[in-house]
């Protein structure tokens, strides 16, 4: 509300925008915000908190589990509200109109690690850890991140990777590993051609690759790289994102079937 107060807009006028001609909301007293204000920064700020984990998450951009609830940082004595599913993190964590509407980045990855199944907590570091490689600006500082967590969660730090490019692909490379199935992620079998996930040294795993695209130039190149990767003598598996978070034990069937061949060769 001071923010609006400092551009010479006068209380009256705040009000009729917000009761009268509806250019304004107010999600609590001392807030307004604009009508095309995303509902979960409305909601966060009607509870006087700001986004925290996996909804903090998707504000920085990071990969989050799909249908996660939205969680909102608050300070311990904020009373819940009736009538709103959200999870109240109380951590004292303030919401700070006009200049932050979700818990720091670093804040954000520690909530997520505490609160995720291991695998899940694994892929949101592992995004963070690369968006790190093209935004300067977005950090997380794993020795510190180790200091404050219990070091029941320091495994989730000691398996993350940055060189992971999806969610869904950290899920397979994790989930591999607690069956004793070792896939290295991003790796380069030709100078010009990076694998998603490598396990041994000829079984490749692709996550989320289209079985069609309208693109012919693109199309062409999906064959020529299918081609290159057999005369070289690799096993190409391709599964879907969906696959990998609806169907694990079929696309673990399928790898472990390979993985287990290939180990006998």
């Amino acid at each position: 509300m001071r923010d609006v107060r400092m551009l010479g807009v006068s209380k009256d006028a705040i009000q009729r925008a917000v009761t009268e001609r509806r250019t304004l909301r107010r999600p609590r007293y001392g807030i307004v915000a604009l009508p095309g204000l995303p509902d979960p920064l409305f909601r966060a700020a009607a509870a006087g908190g700001a986004l925290a984990a996996m909804s903090a998450a998707d504000y920085h951009g990071l990969w989050t589990p799909r249908g996660h609830r939205l969680h909102i940082s608050t300070r311990s004595d904020t009373p819940r509200r009736p009538n709103d599913h959200a999870v109240l993190v109380r951590d004292g964590e303030r919401l700070d109109p006009g200049e932050r509407f979700a818990v720091s980045l670093e804040t954000c990855v520690r909530q997520c690690i505490q609160l995720l199944p291991f695998d899940e907590a694994v892929a949101v570091l592992d995004s963070a850890l690369h968006l790190e490689m093209t935004n300067l600006d977005k950090t997380v500082d794993l020795q510190r991140l180790k200091r404050e967590l219990p070091h029941r969660f320091h495994a989730v730090i000691e398996a993350t990777d940055a060189r992971a490019e999806a969610g869904a692909e950290t899920l397979a490379r994790v989930r591999l590993s607690q069956v004793g199935i070792a896939a290295r992620p991003q790796v380069w079998v030709t100078s010009e051609i990076r694998v998603d996930l490598l396990i041994h040294d000829r079984l490749v795993v692709e996550i989320g690759s289209k079985e069609f695209h309208a693109d012919p130039t693109q199309y062409e190149k999906d064959h020529n790289r299918a081609a290159t990767l057999l005369a070289l003598g690799c096993d190409v598996l391709e599964f879907t994102t969906n696959q990998v978070m609806d169907d694990w034990p079929f696309v673990l069937g399928i790898i472990a079937d390979h993985a287990a061949r290939a180990t006998r060769r």
